[in-house]
């Protein structure tokens, strides 16, 4: 209610200039002249005055009817036509029974501070007790954070401060800042009871930079993927070996046959298991390949005590491998 005090004060001015001016027709020294023009500067304020007459025992009746809504537009419409203390106190009172009770609590603080000589003492006593009511409903929540520079939201609208006034119940603060993880924290607030919320921040992973430049992707990629694909590759790998070692011992018998024995057999089973071996090897290989290009843009997390788990590429002279870092 700040503006409506500072809008109420410029127009009380304005109006006490208006009035104190002195008249075209006086300087002139012409009687009739200045009271034509008295008539004509008092009609404004006697008819802005009457205006808020009429609006402020409208909100009376709809304030004893139970039609808070109602009652608040009516002494608004009153105060800005003539702005009195009471139309303030009947608005905060309104807010108060609509159970809007940050807004409740400006209006009311507003009124008691800046105000409170132009009602009776009966009046000011109410508004201090609806304060005290209204104040039981809200919990004042400061957040303090680790981080230079992150930002605060609540219940997903940015807050312009870290010391928020929030009414009872469930609320989700999100803090945010470059270069690290987002942190979210649900919120279930009991009035009137300060509360501190303390927000500690991880920074995201930047060693594979050094690997794969600038921009790296490590954290794309799910683990389960780069362990899938590794352990296929493994299984393939084993499964290749065993027909492999079967294709050989059927080459040793089929080689140690006479030509009246029966190896046509052998020789067809080896040629089997031959191919298949072959055609394992290489989706083992491709299997493999894949896991390395994976690892790169992987998140393999943190051990215990902070430090990061990495599997990165590492390229030879003819060769390929994996270089990890537990």
């Amino acid at each position: 209610m700040s503006s409506r005090w500072l809008a109420a004060g410029f127009a009380l001015a304005l109006a006490i200039a208006c009035l104190g001016a002195p008249a075209p027709g006086a300087a002139a020294g012409g009687k009739a002249g200045k009271g034509a023009t008295a008539k004509k500067a008092s009609s404004k304020p006697a008819g802005e005055a009457k205006k808020a007459k009429t609006a402020y025992k409208k909100g009376v009746k709809l304030y004893k009817q139970g039609s808070w809504e109602e009652a608040i537009d009516a002494f608004q419409a009153s105060f800005e036509a003539s702005p009195d203390p009471k139309a303030s106190f009947y608005i905060g009172m309104c807010l108060a029974k609509l159970e809007r009770w940050l807004e409740a609590e400006e209006e009311l603080e507003e009124l008691v501070e800046h105000a409170g000589q132009g009602i009776d003492a009966k009046k000011r006593e109410e508004a201090l007790e609806a304060l005290d009511e209204v104040r039981s409903h809200i919990a004042v929540v400061t957040v303090v954070c680790d981080v230079e520079g992150a930002t605060l939201a609540v219940d997903g609208e940015p807050s312009q401060g870290w010391e928020v006034s929030l009414v009872e119940g469930a609320h989700e603060l999100t803090v945010s800042a470059e270069g690290h993880d987002p942190v979210v924290r649900q919120l279930d607030l009991a009035g009137g009871e300060p509360v501190t919320v303390e927000i500690a921040m991880d920074a995201f992973e930047d060693d594979i930079d050094e690997h794969v430049g600038k921009g790296g992707g490590r954290g794309e990629v799910p683990v389960v993927w780069f362990a899938t694909t590794a352990g296929l590759a493994g299984a393939l790998a084993a499964a290749a070996v065993i027909t492999g070692s079967l294709a050989l011992s059927r080459q040793s018998t089929y080689d140690s046959m006479g030509i009246d024995d029966d190896w046509q057999p052998y020789r067809e089973t080896t040629l089997k298991l031959g191919l298949a071996t072959d055609v394992l090897w290489g989706m083992a290989g491709a299997a493999a390949v894949a896991a390395v290009v994976l690892a790169v843009f992987t998140d393999f997390g943190r051990t215990e005590d902070g430090q990061a788990l990495s599997v990165d590429p590492v390229i030879g002279a003819g060769w390929l491998g994996l270089e990890g870092e537990f």
